[in-house]
């Protein structure tokens, strides 16, 4: 019943169906037409909807297929609008540890978050206790933790007693995050003090309070965040300089963290980048690490390959961020920065209270918003974003 509603444009499914959440603006016009022809489903009952309908929004790096959507890096989401009474999602952990989390969103607020498994599929999403007809809302499935805990697979949905309509519209501004544990939000909700091994943990992490998600939501910019904790430009901190197969330029071109399929960077393209690397390059704890000018080079070969390969032929704007933990290694980035052609400086550091700190020196959500209040001008200001 549904694929005769939303028409038989078979080619849909198939530009849907690759490796890509972006959505190209070819993509967006063949949408719209087949929005126009079924703008409302009419439904009633129990229905269920297949991961590569295309009245599903995705959002970061994922791969839609016909029976399922895997969700790899921080911040990957999947987005619809529905007047159903009742919505059930199938959501899967993949990664073995049971440790990733989804936080669901109605109509932009965080109403529950789910600890998925990989053994429990169907989730109660959102209930609603108005009587029919119950006004459009909608809904977010936010993948709130890191790409070293797995994909999220998301295998379709289940309506009661509603329809779907067409997605809301996606934001003209787009700006991608290259980071570590910071710009993931590891220990985002724990309690100072918070050490290993309890901060290790998914139900801490939390990206969409994050300065990275804070400051796209505030500056009206759709986010990709490509991420991950421990890991450096020269090196993370648990493996030597020239010993690390998991650094930012070698993980950045990942579809998924531990994948070796490649993104297809014409997919989407950000109008900004901000790199916010640095304090496990120079962490101590697994020498040798890189040095000053080692990591100066390798920044600016990060930049130009971003700009040059990676976009080639379209105007990204790159920004270099450090601090306020590790506040030892902003010259060095400010260095880095100076030395990479068209690149800007944000220095995130302030004096940085306990009351802003989560695990292990982490910010926790207050301190990810000074984060993005300090960063906010600097862009705004290169960027020309009111």
């Amino acid at each position: 019943m549904l694929r005769s509603l939303v028409g038989s444009e078979m080619c849909i499914r198939d530009r849907v169906s690759t490796q890509s959440t972006g959505l190209t603006l070819g993509m967006m016009a063949t949408r719209q037409l087949v929005m126009g022809a079924a703008l409302w489903m009419l439904v009633s009952g129990t229905m269920d909807i297949s991961p590569d309908n295309p009245m599903l929004a995705y959002t970061g790096r994922t791969q839609v297929q016909h029976a399922v959507a895997k969700l790899g890096w921080s911040g990957c989401a999947v987005s619809f609008v529905t007047n159903a009474s009742e919505v059930h999602a199938n959501l899967l952990d993949n990664g073995g540890d049971d440790q990733n989390h989804v936080d669901v969103m109605v109509d932009g607020h965080r109403t529950r978050r789910l600890n998925l498994s990989s053994h429990q599929h169907q989730h109660l999403v959102h209930r609603t206790s108005s009587p029919p007809p119950v006004h459009p809302y909608v809904i977010t499935l936010f993948k709130s933790t890191e790409t070293d805990w797995g994909e999220v697979e998301f295998r379709g949905l289940e309506l009661s007693g509603g329809q779907l309509s067409a997605p809301p519209e996606r934001p003209q501004r787009r700006m991608e995050f290259i980071g570590d544990s910071i710009t993931v939000g590891y220990g985002c909700d724990g309690s100072a003090p918070c050490k290993h091994p309890n901060a290790d943990s998914g139900s801490r992490e939390d990206n969409y309070n994050t300065w990275a998600q804070q400051l796209s939501r505030q500056l009206g910019a759709e986010a990709h965040v490509v991420a991950w904790s421990g890991r450096g430009l020269c090196a993370g901190y648990d493996h030597r300089m020239g010993h690390d197969p998991d650094t930012a330029p070698l993980f950045y071109p990942r579809l998924f963290g531990h994948s070796t399929a490649r993104w297809d960077f014409t997919l989407w393209v950000p109008h900004a980048v901000v790199i916010k690397l640095g304090c496990n390059d120079f962490d101590p704890t697994t020498p040798p690490r890189p040095t000053e000018g080692e990591f100066v080079v390798a920044f600016a070969e990060f930049v130009k390959n971003i700009t040059e390969v990676y976009y080639k032929g379209h105007n990204v704007t790159v920004f270099g961020a450090c601090g306020p933990v590790c506040p030892d290694t902003c010259e060095t980035v400010k260095l880095a920065v100076a030395a990479a052609p068209g690149a800007h400086f944000v220095n995130q550091t302030y004096n940085y209270p306990k009351k802003d700190q989560g695990c292990e020196d982490h910010p926790n959500e207050e301190g990810h918003r000074q984060l993005a209040a300090i960063t906010k001008p600097v862009i705004a200001s290169v960027m020309g974003w009111s």
